[in-house]
């Protein structure tokens, strides 16, 4: 079997480790914000499944829990459709100011600024003739 193959037929999990027991307030971080990051990065690459180790206070875990990713959103604040709306807007977005750039080798830094419930966007460098061991991405990709 090839190697496409093979990396086709894998399932990949996450490993992460949270705290044994939280209290009020960090389950609500958890709920809020931790468990929304490790759901948009294993949904994103297809992971269905993450183990958790569960820490004590000096960080040794003591228990391994198994998590669905397509259950992590139950009883949480956010919502996986609105995280997806959410980022098929801002990758339009970035797709229209990339061609307003037109710089295949413009390095762009994009800042969400919460209290203003937006992006924003400055070029850091766009200087074309950027060395190879510089460039952020390399040629083929890009």
């Amino acid at each position: 079997m090839n190697d496409r193959k093979q990396l086709a037929a894998a399932e990949f999990v996450e490993l992460k480790t949270s705290a044994h027991t939280m209290n009020r307030y960090q389950q609500r971080s958890f709920d809020s914000f931790k468990s929304l990051n490790w759901w948009c990065q294993s949904f994103l690459v297809g992971i269905r499944t993450i183990f958790v180790g569960l820490r004590d206070k000096e960080g040794l875990a003591h228990r391994i829990e198994e998590c669905a990713v397509g259950e992590l959103h139950r009883n949480k604040p956010w919502s996986p459709a609105a995280v997806t709306i959410f980022l098929s807007n801002f990758l339009h977005e970035l797709k229209l100011l990339m061609e307003h750039i037109d710089n295949s080798d413009a390095i762009v830094m994009l800042d969400f600024k919460a209290t203003q419930d937006q992006v924003f966007y400055s070029v850091i460098r766009d200087d074309i003739a950027a060395q190879p061991e510089e460039q952020l991405l390399p040629t083929w990709y890009r």
